[in-house]
């Protein structure tokens, strides 16, 4: 067995040892838990302690895990969906190995004036990406008011939560003929930096589709915007989908209303408490997807979990640490690495963290995510109902995908 495959290995699967630790408190309200998770954490904390003496490791022995940096790599299953983009961002970026990051040419904030186009915000962010050696793919998206006025929500309680969103180009042909007509000086502008474009951000949702979600409607917006980057970059990749969640059903509708030819790559965003929910989800999707076009490749474009309670994304649930947080975006990118078998994985930076912290958050991913007793589970559960053969791919899929992406720096043996 290759040596650094032996070693990643040990890491991935030795690790009860030292997996368990108390969740750690990302803030002090935390301090005053519900007795229930206290009582949570006393338990996680004395099975790590019984884990210990069972399985006693040394961590010296195994070595130092040290992220290549993106220039580094040539391909690789990793991303991040960073949102604001700042360069104290991007070199972290760049130093942990991060290879793939989404971003966003948001029709909006571009096209403020009818036929006036203010590139200064995507030329900066494009720019800064490609100098760092990542590669990054772009969604075109979002609503214009100028062209297609305010979405509204039928429920109030909802419109209180979401605010208002710039309805869908799909009302009249005018509306649609304005994305065209922005969608096409997007790809002149970018065709020779940026392969990879996404259309649209969660259409099946209403906060980000503008309008009451329709699968017919956006599967003929992906028809024409498909086509028109195709007549400009006909090497271009197209990414649809970006649903919220696993969503078998609005999928076979957009679908059964665009050409799937032209599409390369399926999309989604699936939040959940438990990771391994999408276990359970995905084979409906990909019934679909074989039913439209077996071969279309799938990547989660946008996923994570929150470090703590003070968020206006996916809150998760009780009780919050960095050190759950790292644990559970292992197990999800394990389980969507092997049984979803999606071939990128973007893992969502926080708001209103520091900018150091998803960072933080995939280094400890990588030193300690894959020690959760979780993860051992489904490999033990796949060993007592898998054949060998099926088995050994499975841990072989998961260690080399990180491969690409860490190296090993062996202990001084004088050293101890």
């Amino acid at each position: 067995m290759n040596p650094r495959l032996a070693m990643a290995a040990a890491v991935l699967l030795a690790v009860p040892a030292f997996a368990h630790e108390a969740p750690a408190a990302a803030h002090s309200g935390q301090a005053h838990a519900a007795p229930a998770a206290m009582a949570q954490a006393a338990k996680a904390t004395a099975k790590g302690q019984a884990m210990k003496a069972t399985f006693p490791l040394d961590k010296n022995m195994i070595g130092k895990i040290i992220p290549k940096k993106s220039h580094e790599i040539s391909g690789s299953y990793w991303g991040i969906h960073a949102g604001m983009i700042t360069e104290n961002v991007l070199e972290k970026a760049s130093e942990l190995g991060v290879k793939w990051i989404r971003l966003q040419a948001n029709w909006e904030e571009i096209e403020k004036e009818k036929g006036v186009y203010d590139w200064q915000r995507t030329d900066d962010a494009f720019a800064a990406v490609l100098r760092l050696g990542i590669t990054p793919f772009v969604t075109i998206g979002n609503g214009n008011r100028l062209y297609s006025g305010t979405g509204n929500y039928a429920d109030p309680k909802l419109a209180a939560i979401y605010g208002a969103s710039p309805a869908p180009p799909v009302g009249s042909p005018g509306e649609t003929q304005a994305w065209l007509n922005f969608v096409e000086n997007v790809i002149k502008r970018y065709k020779d930096k940026i392969t990879y474009w996404e259309i649209w951000n969660e259409p099946n949702f209403q906060r980000f589709w503008g309008a009451p979600p329709s699968g017919g409607d956006y599967g003929k917006l992906v028809e024409v915007t498909a086509g028109k980057i195709r007549s400009i970059q006909p090497k271009a990749k197209i990414i649809a989908g970006a649903t919220a969640g696993i969503d078998p059903k609005y999928s076979d509708d957009f679908l059964s209303n665009c050409n799937p030819a032209n599409i390369d790559i399926f999309s989604f965003h699936h939040y959940a408490i438990l990771p391994e929910d999408r276990v359970y989800r995905i084979s409906g999707l990909r019934d679909v997807l074989k039913k439209h076009k077996p071969d279309l490749e799938i990547w989660q474009g946008e996923c994570g979990y929150p470090s703590h309670s003070r968020t206006t994304g996916y809150r998760g649930r009780a009780p919050w640490g960095l050190n759950i947080q790292a644990k559970w975006l292992l197990r999800q990118s394990f389980v969507d690495t092997y049984f979803c078998r999606t071939t990128r994985l973007l893992i969502r930076s926080e708001p209103n963290l520091p900018e150091s912290m998803p960072f933080w958050v995939i280094r400890k991913g990588v030193e300690a995510a894959c020690m959760e007793m979780e993860l051992i589970r489904h490999v033990y559960y796949s060993a007592k109902h898998s054949t060998p053969n099926r088995l050994i791919m499975l841990i072989k899929t998961f260690v080399l995908q990180w491969m690409t992406v860490i190296r090993f720096s062996r202990p001084n043996p004088n050293s101890r």
